[in-house]
């Protein structure tokens, strides 16, 4: 298999996350030292970094449009003679949350991103704690 290919197996797994690191190199037929290279790659580290800010702005729209629903509910449990505190509590809580979307500007400090030695080390960790 293709360096290419196998890093592109490597961002899959990842962000799939249904695997431990373990896992996902020995499926790879791999060590959690040659993961953890492929990992710390800038491209590699660029990319995830880029998967975790499409992530943050899905969670964001997502409790947006519940956002939407939680003030019409709010308005509604107002005017009633009896509200739910729970649910006029919850609905208080949506629309206070702070949804500033991620600054696409953060995506510029990949660069501080973990050294690919500090991934292979907590790599093996979570490995070893797996084994356990």
């Amino acid at each position: 298999m293709k360096n290419e290919q196998v890093t592109q197996r490597v961002i899959a797994g990842l962000i799939e996350g249904r695997r431990s690191p373990s896992d996902l190199a020995a499926e790879l037929d791999m060590d959690l030292a040659t993961l953890a290279q492929h990992v710390g790659q800038p491209t590699v580290r660029r990319s995830l970094a880029q998967f975790a800010w499409l992530s943050e702005v899905r969670a964001q729209l997502l409790i947006s449009s519940y956002r939407a629903m939680a003030a019409a509910r709010l308005a509604t449990l107002a005017s009633a003679d009896e509200p739910g505190e729970l649910a006029r509590r919850s609905c208080n809580d949506l629309l206070k949350l702070d949804l500033s979307i991620v600054d696409a500007n953060a995506l510029k400090h990949v660069a501080d991103a973990p050294s690919a030695e500090d991934i292979r080390r907590t790599l093996e960790s979570l490995g070893e704690e797996d084994a356990a």
